[in-house]
Protein backbone atom coordinates (compact mmCIF):
# COMPACT_ATOMS: atom_id res chain seq x y z
CA UNK A 1 0.00 0.00 0.00
CA UNK A 2 1.09 3.23 -1.17
CA UNK A 3 1.97 5.61 1.77
CA UNK A 4 2.74 9.77 1.74
CA UNK A 5 4.66 11.26 5.00
CA UNK A 6 4.54 14.61 4.57
CA UNK A 7 6.81 16.41 7.22
CA UNK A 8 9.25 19.37 7.01
CA UNK A 9 11.94 17.92 9.44
CA UNK A 10 14.65 16.38 7.14
CA UNK A 11 15.42 14.43 9.94
CA UNK A 12 11.93 12.88 11.15
CA UNK A 13 10.68 12.01 7.89
CA UNK A 14 14.04 10.13 6.95
CA UNK A 15 13.21 7.92 10.32
CA UNK A 16 9.31 7.61 9.63
CA UNK A 17 10.17 6.71 5.65
CA UNK A 18 12.74 4.04 6.64
CA UNK A 19 10.27 2.65 9.62
CA UNK A 20 7.32 2.40 7.68
CA UNK A 21 9.50 0.63 4.26
CA UNK A 22 10.48 -1.88 6.77
CA UNK A 23 7.33 -2.66 7.36
CA UNK A 24 6.46 -3.13 3.67
CA UNK A 25 4.61 -0.01 2.82
CA UNK A 26 5.69 1.80 -0.59
CA UNK A 27 6.46 5.51 0.83
CA UNK A 28 6.74 8.65 -0.88
CA UNK A 29 8.15 11.94 1.13
CA UNK A 30 7.06 15.52 0.90
CA UNK A 31 8.78 18.41 2.86
CA UNK A 32 5.59 20.85 2.83
CA UNK A 33 2.17 20.66 1.86
CA UNK A 34 2.08 21.80 -1.64
CA UNK A 35 4.53 18.80 -2.27
CA UNK A 36 2.46 16.25 -0.61
CA UNK A 37 -0.68 17.52 -2.83
CA UNK A 38 1.11 17.00 -5.55
CA UNK A 39 2.27 13.50 -5.14
CA UNK A 40 -1.65 12.55 -3.87
CA UNK A 41 -2.82 13.72 -7.16
CA UNK A 42 0.33 11.66 -9.11
CA UNK A 43 0.28 8.75 -7.09
CA UNK A 44 -2.55 5.95 -5.96
CA UNK A 45 -1.88 7.32 -2.17
CA UNK A 46 -3.83 5.88 0.29
CA UNK A 47 -2.16 6.58 3.65
CA UNK A 48 -1.12 10.27 4.28
CA UNK A 49 0.89 10.62 8.01
CA UNK A 50 0.91 14.06 8.06
CA UNK A 51 2.78 16.95 10.48
CA UNK A 52 0.35 19.94 11.48
CA UNK A 53 2.21 22.59 11.10
CA UNK A 54 4.31 22.89 7.39
CA UNK A 55 5.47 25.52 5.32
CA UNK A 56 3.19 26.51 2.31
CA UNK A 57 0.34 24.88 3.24
CA UNK A 58 -0.27 23.08 6.72
CA UNK A 59 -1.21 19.50 7.52
CA UNK A 60 -5.15 20.76 8.03
CA UNK A 61 -4.94 23.14 4.93
CA UNK A 62 -3.92 20.02 3.10
CA UNK A 63 -6.58 17.89 4.92
CA UNK A 64 -9.41 20.12 3.78
CA UNK A 65 -8.32 20.35 -0.13
CA UNK A 66 -7.90 16.38 -0.49
CA UNK A 67 -11.68 16.11 0.83
CA UNK A 68 -13.08 18.85 -1.30
CA UNK A 69 -11.20 16.90 -4.24
CA UNK A 70 -13.62 14.27 -3.82
CA UNK A 71 -11.21 11.84 -5.11
CA UNK A 72 -13.14 8.31 -6.19
CA UNK A 73 -10.64 6.43 -3.24
CA UNK A 74 -10.56 7.55 0.10
CA UNK A 75 -7.43 8.47 1.38
CA UNK A 76 -6.89 8.15 5.44
CA UNK A 77 -4.48 11.15 7.02
CA UNK A 78 -2.89 10.86 10.28
CA UNK A 79 -2.21 14.07 11.58
CA UNK A 80 1.34 14.42 13.53
CA UNK A 81 1.29 17.32 16.25
CA UNK A 82 2.24 18.00 19.30
CA UNK A 83 -1.13 19.66 20.11
CA UNK A 84 -3.52 17.94 22.44
CA UNK A 85 -6.09 20.30 23.49
CA UNK A 86 -9.94 19.62 22.62
CA UNK A 87 -10.11 22.72 20.44
CA UNK A 88 -7.52 21.84 18.32
CA UNK A 89 -8.15 17.42 17.87
CA UNK A 90 -12.22 19.04 17.02
CA UNK A 91 -10.35 21.69 14.65
CA UNK A 92 -8.22 18.40 12.87
CA UNK A 93 -11.07 16.25 12.71
CA UNK A 94 -13.28 19.40 11.15
CA UNK A 95 -10.43 19.37 8.63
CA UNK A 96 -10.64 15.92 7.46
CA UNK A 97 -8.07 13.95 9.57
CA UNK A 98 -8.90 10.42 10.35
CA UNK A 99 -6.54 10.04 13.63
CA UNK A 100 -4.06 11.69 15.69
CA UNK A 101 -0.29 10.93 16.57
CA UNK A 102 1.39 12.79 18.70
CA UNK A 103 5.01 14.02 19.17
CA UNK A 104 7.68 12.64 20.26
CA UNK A 105 6.25 9.39 17.70
CA UNK A 106 5.99 6.35 19.35
CA UNK A 107 7.01 3.60 16.81
CA UNK A 108 4.64 1.19 18.25
CA UNK A 109 1.50 3.78 18.04
CA UNK A 110 2.33 4.75 14.69
CA UNK A 111 2.53 1.08 13.37
CA UNK A 112 -0.94 -0.09 15.03
CA UNK A 113 -2.33 3.59 13.89
CA UNK A 114 -1.33 2.43 10.25
CA UNK A 115 -2.84 -0.87 10.99
CA UNK A 116 -6.56 0.62 11.76
CA UNK A 117 -6.14 2.89 8.70
CA UNK A 118 -5.06 0.36 6.83
CA UNK A 119 -8.13 -1.74 7.69
CA UNK A 120 -10.66 0.65 6.82
CA UNK A 121 -9.46 1.58 3.97
CA UNK A 122 -9.66 -2.50 2.30
CA UNK A 123 -13.50 -2.03 4.11
CA UNK A 124 -13.60 0.99 2.09
CA UNK A 125 -12.77 -0.72 -0.80
CA UNK A 126 -14.76 -3.89 -0.05
CA UNK A 127 -17.59 -1.26 0.15
CA UNK A 128 -16.57 0.86 -3.15
CA UNK A 129 -16.25 -2.42 -5.10
CA UNK A 130 -19.87 -3.64 -3.66
CA UNK A 131 -21.62 -0.54 -4.71
CA UNK A 132 -19.91 -0.51 -8.33
CA UNK A 133 -21.54 -4.12 -8.50
CA UNK A 134 -25.09 -3.29 -7.26
CA UNK A 135 -25.25 -0.06 -9.45
CA UNK A 136 -24.46 -2.55 -12.67
CA UNK A 137 -26.98 -4.56 -11.20
CA UNK A 138 -29.25 -1.64 -11.07
CA UNK A 139 -28.31 -0.23 -14.83
CA UNK A 140 -29.54 -4.06 -16.02
CA UNK A 141 -32.91 -3.93 -14.10
CA UNK A 142 -33.41 -0.75 -15.32
CA UNK A 143 -32.11 -1.64 -19.18
CA UNK A 144 -34.34 -4.70 -18.58
CA UNK A 145 -37.67 -2.82 -17.57
CA UNK A 146 -37.05 -0.12 -20.66
CA UNK A 147 -36.40 -3.22 -23.21
CA UNK A 148 -38.69 -5.58 -25.31
CA UNK A 149 -37.69 -9.17 -24.40
CA UNK A 150 -38.57 -10.75 -27.65
CA UNK A 151 -37.37 -8.03 -29.89
CA UNK A 152 -34.21 -6.67 -27.96
CA UNK A 153 -35.58 -2.53 -28.57
CA UNK A 154 -36.57 -0.47 -26.18
CA UNK A 155 -40.62 -0.85 -25.18
CA UNK A 156 -43.82 1.37 -25.33
CA UNK A 157 -42.56 2.58 -21.82
CA UNK A 158 -39.10 3.70 -23.12
CA UNK A 159 -40.57 4.95 -25.80
CA UNK A 160 -42.91 7.44 -23.86
CA UNK A 161 -39.88 8.36 -21.80
CA UNK A 162 -37.35 9.10 -24.54
CA UNK A 163 -40.20 10.86 -26.65
CA UNK A 164 -40.94 13.59 -23.50
CA UNK A 165 -36.36 14.12 -23.89
CA UNK A 166 -36.26 14.24 -27.37
CA UNK A 167 -39.95 16.55 -28.23
CA UNK A 168 -38.76 19.13 -25.02
CA UNK A 169 -34.80 19.39 -26.85
CA UNK A 170 -36.93 19.78 -29.58
CA UNK A 171 -38.89 22.89 -28.37
CA UNK A 172 -35.93 24.78 -26.71
CA UNK A 173 -33.09 24.11 -29.48
CA UNK A 174 -35.14 23.46 -32.43
CA UNK A 175 -33.61 20.01 -33.04
CA UNK A 176 -35.64 18.28 -35.55
CA UNK A 177 -36.36 14.77 -35.43
CA UNK A 178 -38.74 11.99 -37.47
CA UNK A 179 -40.96 9.04 -36.24
CA UNK A 180 -41.20 6.66 -38.20
CA UNK A 181 -44.17 4.01 -37.87
CA UNK A 182 -43.38 0.35 -39.33
CA UNK A 183 -46.08 -2.46 -39.36
CA UNK A 184 -45.46 -5.73 -40.39
CA UNK A 185 -47.89 -6.46 -43.31
CA UNK A 186 -50.13 -9.20 -43.00
CA UNK A 187 -48.77 -10.45 -39.89
CA UNK A 188 -52.07 -11.73 -38.19
CA UNK A 189 -52.21 -14.06 -41.51
CA UNK A 190 -48.35 -15.15 -40.98
CA UNK A 191 -49.30 -16.32 -37.40
CA UNK A 192 -52.62 -18.12 -38.37
CA UNK A 193 -50.51 -20.09 -41.63
CA UNK A 194 -46.85 -20.72 -39.46
CA UNK A 195 -47.58 -20.36 -35.66
CA UNK A 196 -46.68 -18.01 -33.33
CA UNK A 197 -43.33 -19.09 -32.42
CA UNK A 198 -42.32 -18.60 -36.41
CA UNK A 199 -44.45 -15.24 -35.49
CA UNK A 200 -41.72 -14.37 -32.71
CA UNK A 201 -38.51 -15.46 -34.96
CA UNK A 202 -40.10 -13.01 -37.28
CA UNK A 203 -40.29 -9.82 -34.81
CA UNK A 204 -36.78 -10.70 -33.46
CA UNK A 205 -35.52 -11.01 -37.54
CA UNK A 206 -37.53 -7.55 -38.40
CA UNK A 207 -35.82 -5.40 -34.50
CA UNK A 208 -32.98 -7.02 -35.75
CA UNK A 209 -32.75 -5.69 -39.41
CA UNK A 210 -34.20 -2.32 -38.18
CA UNK A 211 -31.31 -1.95 -35.42
CA UNK A 212 -28.40 -2.94 -38.34
CA UNK A 213 -29.84 -0.62 -40.48
CA UNK A 214 -30.48 3.02 -38.39
CA UNK A 215 -27.62 4.89 -36.92
CA UNK A 216 -26.41 4.89 -33.90
CA UNK A 217 -28.21 8.38 -32.71
CA UNK A 218 -31.37 6.88 -33.91
CA UNK A 219 -33.76 4.69 -31.65
CA UNK A 220 -36.10 1.59 -32.07
CA UNK A 221 -39.20 0.65 -29.89
CA UNK A 222 -41.94 -2.00 -29.88
CA UNK A 223 -44.99 -0.40 -30.04
CA UNK A 224 -47.30 -3.13 -29.61
CA UNK A 225 -48.05 -6.39 -31.71
CA UNK A 226 -46.41 -6.42 -34.53
CA UNK A 227 -45.82 -2.81 -34.68
CA UNK A 228 -42.12 -0.98 -34.25
CA UNK A 229 -41.58 2.97 -33.74
CA UNK A 230 -38.21 4.42 -35.01
CA UNK A 231 -37.21 7.69 -33.99
CA UNK A 232 -34.43 9.30 -36.07
CA UNK A 233 -33.10 11.86 -34.40
CA UNK A 234 -31.60 15.30 -36.00
CA UNK A 235 -33.35 14.61 -38.97
CA UNK A 236 -36.19 16.20 -41.35
CA UNK A 237 -38.66 14.29 -43.27
CA UNK A 238 -36.25 13.99 -46.45
CA UNK A 239 -33.97 12.23 -44.59
CA UNK A 240 -36.84 10.40 -42.66
CA UNK A 241 -38.08 8.90 -45.63
CA UNK A 242 -34.68 7.62 -47.03
CA UNK A 243 -33.63 6.32 -43.99
CA UNK A 244 -36.92 4.49 -43.56
CA UNK A 245 -36.64 2.95 -47.07
CA UNK A 246 -33.93 1.72 -46.13
CA UNK A 247 -35.36 0.00 -43.81
CA UNK A 248 -38.50 -0.91 -45.78
CA UNK A 249 -36.06 -2.52 -48.41
CA UNK A 250 -33.87 -4.61 -46.07
CA UNK A 251 -36.22 -6.50 -44.52
CA UNK A 252 -38.21 -7.39 -47.94
CA UNK A 253 -34.43 -8.98 -48.32
CA UNK A 254 -34.43 -11.11 -45.58
CA UNK A 255 -36.96 -12.92 -48.02
CA UNK A 256 -38.36 -14.54 -45.54
CA UNK A 257 -41.52 -17.00 -46.88
CA UNK A 258 -44.82 -15.30 -46.40
CA UNK A 259 -47.43 -16.60 -49.30
CA UNK A 260 -50.35 -15.16 -47.47
CA UNK A 261 -48.44 -11.66 -47.97
CA UNK A 262 -49.73 -11.46 -51.51
CA UNK A 263 -48.29 -10.59 -54.13
CA UNK A 264 -44.75 -10.12 -52.56
CA UNK A 265 -44.80 -13.54 -51.07
CA UNK A 266 -42.29 -12.84 -48.27
CA UNK A 267 -42.69 -10.55 -45.18
CA UNK A 268 -42.83 -7.13 -45.90
CA UNK A 269 -43.59 -3.84 -43.83
CA UNK A 270 -45.29 -0.86 -44.45
CA UNK A 271 -43.88 2.31 -42.87
CA UNK A 272 -45.71 5.83 -42.04
CA UNK A 273 -43.73 8.60 -41.38
CA UNK A 274 -44.11 12.06 -39.90
CA UNK A 275 -41.41 15.15 -38.71
CA UNK A 276 -41.35 18.18 -37.10
CA UNK A 277 -41.38 21.36 -39.11
CA UNK A 278 -42.39 24.91 -38.62
CA UNK A 279 -42.93 26.79 -36.19
CA UNK A 280 -46.62 25.68 -35.48
CA UNK A 281 -45.29 21.76 -34.46
CA UNK A 282 -43.51 23.15 -31.60
CA UNK A 283 -46.64 23.96 -30.12
CA UNK A 284 -47.80 20.56 -30.83
CA UNK A 285 -47.51 17.96 -28.27
CA UNK A 286 -44.71 14.68 -29.89
CA UNK A 287 -48.35 12.44 -29.72
CA UNK A 288 -49.50 14.51 -32.68
CA UNK A 289 -46.14 13.73 -34.83
CA UNK A 290 -46.83 10.09 -33.82
CA UNK A 291 -50.35 10.40 -34.83
CA UNK A 292 -49.48 11.76 -38.28
CA UNK A 293 -46.93 8.75 -38.75
CA UNK A 294 -49.61 6.09 -37.72
CA UNK A 295 -52.06 8.13 -40.10
CA UNK A 296 -49.78 7.61 -42.82
CA UNK A 297 -48.85 3.48 -41.86
CA UNK A 298 -52.89 2.95 -42.72
CA UNK A 299 -52.54 5.48 -46.49
CA UNK A 300 -49.55 2.92 -47.02
CA UNK A 301 -51.44 0.03 -46.30
CA UNK A 302 -54.22 0.91 -48.52
CA UNK A 303 -52.32 1.94 -51.24
CA UNK A 304 -50.38 -1.73 -51.79
CA UNK A 305 -48.34 -2.16 -48.66
CA UNK A 306 -44.54 -2.39 -48.81
CA UNK A 307 -44.02 0.79 -49.23
CA UNK A 308 -43.20 4.31 -47.42
CA UNK A 309 -45.44 6.72 -47.11
CA UNK A 310 -45.68 10.19 -45.31
CA UNK A 311 -47.45 12.48 -43.96
CA UNK A 312 -47.22 16.37 -43.90
CA UNK A 313 -49.07 19.19 -42.44
CA UNK A 314 -52.84 18.63 -44.16
CA UNK A 315 -51.68 15.89 -46.93
CA UNK A 316 -49.55 12.46 -47.38
CA UNK A 317 -46.93 11.99 -49.46
CA UNK A 318 -46.57 8.28 -51.07
CA UNK A 319 -43.03 7.85 -51.40
CA UNK A 320 -42.87 4.41 -53.81
CA UNK A 321 -40.74 1.34 -52.70
CA UNK A 322 -38.25 2.11 -55.02
CA UNK A 323 -37.50 5.57 -54.00
CA UNK A 324 -33.78 6.65 -55.09
CA UNK A 325 -31.61 6.71 -51.68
Amino acid sequence: MKVLVAEDDFVSRKIMTRLLENEGYEVFSASNGEEAWNVIEREDVRLVISDWIMPELDGLALCRRLRKANLQKYVYVIIVTAKNHTEDLIKGLEAGADDFIYKPINKAELLVKLKVGRRIIELESELFEKNKELLKANELLTKMSLTDSLMDIGNRRYFHHYMEKTHASYKRHGTPYCIAMVDIDNFKSYNDTYGHNEGDSVLRLVGKAIKSTVRMDDEVFRYGGEEVVIVFSNQKLKGGLKASERVRRNIENLAIKHDRNEPFGVVTVSIGVAATGGSESKELPWEEILKEADAAVYKAKRSGKNRVCAMAPGLFEVVEKRMPL
